[in-house]
């Protein structure tokens, strides 16, 4: 019999594949598994505050009564927050299922001559596959990378496309320009659905809108067809002549309000009719591990957050500026095919000391690498083994505030040891 543990270690030997944008594969696994693929869903892509706009679609429907799903990338504690049903992860059992199945579809894709599929096309199809399952009445579906190829493309009559920013990250496989990875996002612009679009600036706006135009989709950007007005802490959202007032996020920064604001015009647009006081509650209370995420340990405040491009640092350092006058103690790791000059530069704006490890992960980027940006900078720099010397060792240290941030894989770890909540679920 197939366990949880050897249905993870099966899932590991399918990402020595990589990524391979390509939908061939996906499509093969759904007509293989006869996937019916009902559920509304809300397709979102984005450089930036794509987690958190799927956060708050999934919240605000699932208070609103719904049966609705949520696929999340990537994943920070473990493989199960991916895949989500009415806000709890699917089971180790559902998961151990889920690979088993689609694995054998797989398989059969592979024998047809396209290849097996990669981990992230599995992971999606098992998603896909669950929610038709569980029969919801919509899925929050976060895009993988870029949008045109990634798997989660094979969706073709989203209730709403969601394009939350657009910034530059994953340069060598999305372009070099901001209006080339505008279009690479903007494939997920199906004929005559809604798309609903962030703050991008005028390039990339440009290029979304005549996307959109020849695939008649209606178009509606945020400081135009839906209005946001707020102070930072509170905010008004008004789409479609009808206004919601006084709404707080949970999570932390500035920007949560666009995310929030994206998702609930979103949701209002696919003609879904929204509850004002239910809208406050549910964005109110919507949380993600790893995005502003304070835990409290060793007589320390904890900040973790996973930023890991530029346009994410400068909001997290604008959030640092805000939130603290102590200069905090800065850990650190990344993934290569981030811009980690940049990132560096960002932060040393708020921080002086800095501990810098390697990742978990066949991506890592040299620590010494990271260390050398900020030695040119000015910093305090050590190098360390791993995140469990780099914790213990601060542990000890005088310092009240340490942030962790770089990747997703170095909060996850650090999160696991000084007992994040999201690390137990």
């Amino acid at each position: 019999m197939t366990t949880y543990d050897s249905a993870i270690a099966k899932l590991a030997s399918a990402a020595n594949a990589g990524w391979k944008l390509d939908l061939s594969r996906i499509r093969c696994l759904v007509d293989r598994l006869r996937i019916e693929r009902h559920p509304g869903y809300f397709h979102v892509a984005g450089t930036n505050g794509k987690g958190s706009t799927t956060a708050y679609i999934h919240r605000l429907l699932d208070l609103h009564g719904y049966r609705v799903g949520a696929f999340y990338s990537p994943f920070v504690y473990t493989l199960r927050e991916r895949i989500q049903l009415g806000g709890r992860y699917v089971t180790e059992s559902e998961l151990t299922r889920l690979v088993e199945h689609v694995w054998k579809a797989g398989e059969e894709c592979d024998r047809n001559g396209l290849g097996l599929p990669t981990e992230f096309e599995i992971k999606t199809a098992m998603g896909l596959q669950f929610w038709s399952e569980s029969q919801c009445d919509y899925v929050a579906l976060e895009v993988g990378l870029g949008g045109r190829l990634d798997a989660t493309n094979v969706i073709d009559k989203p209730s709403a496309s969601i394009i939350t920013s657009i910034s530059m990250d994953h340069t060598e496989i999305l372009g070099d320009s901001l209006g080339a990875i505008a279009a690479e996002k903007a494939g997920i612009i199906k004929r005559h659905r809604p798309v609903v679009v962030g703050r991008i600036g005028e390039e990339p706006e440009h290029v979304i809108a005549e996307i959109a135009r020849k695939m008649d989709a209606p178009v509606f950007r945020l400081g135009k067809e839906v209005i946001v007005e707020g102070d930072g802490s509170m905010f008004d959202c008004n789409v479609l002549g009808k206004t919601y007032r006084s709404i707080r996020t949970g999570m932390p920064g500035a920007e949560q309000q666009d995310s929030a604001s994206l998702a609930l015009a979103a949701i209002a647009i696919a003609g879904i009719d929204l509850d004002k006081e239910t809208v406050r509650e549910a964005i109110r209370g919507t949380r993600l591990p790893g995005r502003g995420e304070i835990v409290f340990h060793a007589s320390k405040r904890w900040y973790l957050d996973g930023s890991h491009n530029p346009a994410g640092i400068r909001s997290l350092v604008s959030r640092m500026r805000n939130e603290s006058d102590t200069k905090p103690f800065l850990l650190m790791g990344m993934a290569k095919g981030h811009d980690h000059v940049a990132v560096i530069a960002a932060l040393a704006d708020v921080v002086d000391d800095c501990i810098f490890v390697p990742l978990d992960s066949p991506r890592s980027q040299k620590p010494e690498d990271l260390a050398a940006v900020a030695k040119e900078h000015g910093l305090k720099v050590r190098v360390l083994a791993d995140a469990t010397e780099a914790v213990n060792m601060l542990k000890a240290d005088p310092t009240e505030l340490i942030l962790v941030t770089g990747s997703y894989y170095l909060v996850g770890e650090v999160g696991s040891l000084i007992g994040s909540v999201f690390s137990r679920l």
